[in-house]
């Protein structure tokens, strides 16, 4: 098939400036009306394919998403988002091996793209490598600090006040009770804890966890459970969602009392009528 002409060739970047319009307003119907119009013009148009496969990883469908980036890449090996897009879907799938080897051949075909830098972080925190996922991340951020923001740090002094002044807020009978919940900090969720979801979130969204018996589950001729009731915070994946200091506390504010709120035996629905979501 000959090549598309000066104006198809323009149509076709009209059309593709117009899909990635719709896909950053959250319009996936739109994208994929664009580029099935970009195909008729241009069968085969990798940018068009790219766009599509990202319409599909925003919509949720992440084994459609995975085969169109593997698609992509097959037309363009050095297609340095195709790379990054499947490093997200391996690492949303737990497989971090392909996830950082995609993220890498990303940063290899443009080292002055964000995203493969930041899917390459998120495989080193889950490899415990934190010094080197900082380094990833700061290279993404210094690249696309709109996109990839530096994190706001979180200490353990202000997780702690945080968690005091969610007890405080507790009724005194349930405050009674507090003695036999543990709370923990780490850096990241286990492979183990993720596992456990059904289904699976993504490792990097995950604020919180509670284990154990919800004290609604409980009798009062139970004995002491096999498993101690816990919440556990994730640091890194707190310190992501918010952009400033107090975006931050208040993000820690409504994890504390979500899973303070699985603790009393609320369910997820309980918990987004409440605003705890």
């Amino acid at each position: 098939m000959s090549p598309p002409s000066v104006v198809e060739q323009a149509n076709v970047d009209a059309l593709l400036d117009a899909a990635e319009d719709a896909l950053s307003t959250g319009d996936m119907v739109q994208v994929f009306e664009l580029c099935d119009r970009i195909d008729a013009l241009s069968p085969g148009h990798v940018d068009g394919h790219f766009l599509v496969a990202e319409a599909h990883r925003v919509l949720g469908d992440y084994k459609r998403a995975e085969v169109l980036y593997r698609s992509v890449i097959e037309e363009d090996p050095d297609y340095a988002d195709a790379w990054a897009g499947l490093a997200a879907m391996r690492f949303q799938a737990l497989d971090f091996d392909e996830a950082g080897a995609a993220a890498t051949r990303s940063i290899r075909s443009d080292p002055e793209g964000g995203q493969g830098w930041w899917w390459r972080g998120l495989v080193r925190e889950q490899r415990g490598d934190f010094m080197g996922a900082d380094r990833d991340f700061r290279r993404a951020s210094i690249l696309m600090p709109v996109a990839f923001p530096w994190a706001v740090p979180l200490t353990d002094a202000m997780v702690e006040s945080m968690v005091q002044m969610a007890v405080e807020t507790m009724h005194p009978l349930i405050q009674s009770t507090l003695p036999q919940l543990n709370f923990f900090l780490e850096e990241v969720p286990s492979r183990q804890t993720l596992i456990d979801f059904d289904p699976v979130p993504a490792p990097h969204e995950l604020l919180g966890f509670f284990s154990g018996v919800p004290l609604s589950e409980r009798r009062p001729s139970d004995a002491l459970p096999a498993l101690p009731a816990a919440i556990t915070l994730y640091r890194r994946n707190l310190q992501r969602v918010a952009a400033d200091g107090e975006g931050l506390l208040e993000e820690l504010r409504i994890t504390v009392l979500h899973e303070l709120g699985h603790y009393l035996g609320l369910s997820e629905e309980d918990l987004r009528t409440r605003g705890l979501d």
